[in-house]
């Protein structure tokens, strides 16, 4: 972990963590010290471009969590996130990989894509006091890039603090942060989000993009809430484009922007400049 994250632990924001993660004093003669805790693999950050379906240009990235295991494969969340059970756990994994996302950013500007970089966050994290303070300590770290970076609000539950959520995002939003909702029209991420909080764009959950070549149903449904989302004012997103006739079929039901395997599949850093290159598409504006 960089000295950037060791520090920012220490906000009052991460004070609990700080305590839990804190290295306990030896023990005393006659004692034997407890079991080490298991030191994790490192999480890295994988890249997904996003397109504007009305002329394919990229409109950015997201960041996507994935573990390298000592033998080098490399694991979805679903094999570790368990690891990161507790506020600290999820704390510390953010901010790594947000010191990632943002160093990479820079690099890639000096290299002439500057594009946003997406990634996830827990509705939880928003709602602390100090959140916005952390991300604008850890972000001065790297000028310019602030502006480029976009959260994915996840919703594991119902939001309840609407109030201090929405004066971290308008916080952020007043120095070019972005927040999306995540996996809109599943589980909590509900229209009633997209009214309450500052949110910019809405992604559609993957499970419906998927069927809306071929199910009537699921057409129907994401028509619907391209439909609510235009409404609150937020451009959409969908996930899960993985053939061209999805695509084709999110361009005719107004869809702004999608992210999928037709477009590309995840991809680690040092393959992001040659994709652009590669991929003869425009950098949107």
């Amino acid at each position: 972990m960089s000295r950037t994250i060791s520090a920012l632990l220490t906000l009052p924001m991460l004070a609990m963590a700080a305590n839990r993660s804190r290295v306990r004093p030896a023990a005393s003669a006659g004692r034997s010290p407890g079991p080490r805790p298991q030191r994790r693999a490192r999480v890295i950050p994988y890249f997904q471009p996003r397109i504007r379906l009305a002329d394919g240009a990229i409109t950015g990235f997201e960041a996507l969590a994935r573990q390298v295991g000592r033998d080098g494969e490399v694991l979805l969340p679903a094999a570790f996130l368990s690891d990161y059970d507790t506020p600290a756990a999820r704390t510390e994994l953010l901010l790594s990989m947000l010191d990632a996302v943002l160093s990479l950013a820079a690099q890639w500007r000096r290299n002439g894509v500057d594009l946003p970089v997406s990634l996830n966050i827990d509705a939880a994290q928003v709602c602390e006091t100090t959140f916005a303070e952390t991300i604008f300590s850890l972000a001065a770290n790297y000028p310019g890039c602030l502006a480029r970076l976009h959260f994915e609000l996840l919703e594991s539950g119902a939001v309840e603090c609407y109030e201090a959520t929405n004066a971290t995002i308008r916080a952020l939003r007043s120095h070019g942060v972005r927040f999306h909702l995540d996996d809109f029209g599943a589980g909590f991420a509900t229209p009633l989000h997209l009214k309450r909080l500052a949110i910019s764009t809405a992604k559609i959950d993957r499970e419906f993009v998927l069927g809306i070549a071929t199910n009537d149903a699921d057409r129907t449904v994401v028509a619907a809430l391209i439909s609510i989302a235009k409404a609150f004012g937020c451009s959409v997103v969908a996930e899960g484009a993985q053939t061209r006739q999805i695509l084709d079929t999110l361009a005719t039901l107004g869809c702004d922007e999608a992210q999928g395997y037709a477009i590309a599949p995840p991809m680690p850093a040092d393959e992001v400049l040659a994709w652009v290159r590669r991929s003869g598409r425009p950098l949107a504006d």
